[in-house]
């Protein structure tokens, strides 16, 4: 009743897709004009690009390796255990390749449990939970951002994954899972690779090719960074916001 008692006297609302601004008005009778659709962001400041190789010697890694990176709280949703199991098959294509997980939660010691199992602890570097000030370090000693998504139930309500931004405005390319609420911000501003399926190994073969394409890194990178300072930042969301509800 709490939920129906807020959104009944709200006068505006913001959401960060449009499918969850759907599902707010089926479920509660509610008027889309009330709702404001406002894209989450990042602080392009804290969140700027930096020396690759000193970020990895500030991290204590190999620096010569190619690393991925995944910044999140290990919800099994976030499809980490998945993209671990089909790993190997990528480091048989590129021999060099890192995984850097950044964060703690749930899936936690099942994670940890295989990498050792199954030998990957050459490949596969747990940084644990970081420091706001840390996790730009941690992202940019990376090569490309991951955001893989592979429970169909989140295609049903969409979201704006702040890592995404996080990882733009760092300057690193994306490879995402396509998800409801993040296909207009690959298609438009052109900051990565979307991959339009549930198997990891075909989210794996996009880092593979993009991996092999320096020149199209570099410009998924310079296009996210570009797109932060200009647009998905806390200032200009909060501003969005201002003006939608009218001051």
């Amino acid at each position: 009743w709490m939920e129906m008692y807020v959104f009944r006297w709200s006068q505006k609302m913001a959401t960060p897709s449009f499918r969850v601004r759907d599902i707010l008005c089926r479920s509660y009778g509610l008027e889309e004009s009330r709702f404001l659709v406002v894209n989450n962001g990042a602080d392009p400041e804290t969140f700027r690009p930096m020396d690759k190789i000193r970020c990895r010697y500030m991290l204590k890694i190999p620096p010569e390796r190619k690393y991925l990176v995944f910044v999140g709280s290990f919800k099994k949703w976030h499809g980490i255990e998945e993209i671990i199991k089909a790993l190997p098959g990528l480091v048989e294509k590129v021999s060099d390749i890192g995984l850097l997980l950044v964060g703690m939660g749930e899936s936690q010691e099942e994670i940890e449990k295989y990498i050792l199992d199954e030998g990957l602890d050459r490949y596969v570097f747990l940084l644990g939970k970081r420091s706001l000030d840390e996790v730009p370090v941690c992202i940019n000693a990376s090569d490309i951002g991951l955001a893989p998504y592979f429970d169909p139930r989140i295609n049903e309500t969409g979201f704006s994954p702040i890592k995404i931004f996080e990882y733009m405005a760092c300057g690193l390319p994306v490879i995402a899972s396509s998800i409801a609420g993040i296909e207009t911000l690959f298609q438009s501003d052109e900051i990565g690779v979307l991959v339009h399926s549930g198997d990891p190994e075909d989210l794996l073969e996009a880092v593979q090719k993009l991996m092999h394409d320096p020149a199209r890194m570099k410009r998924y990178g310079e296009n996210g960074r570009a797109a932060v300072v200009r647009q998905y930042n806390w200032a200009a969301v909060c501003e969005t916001i201002s003006r939608g509800i009218g001051r």
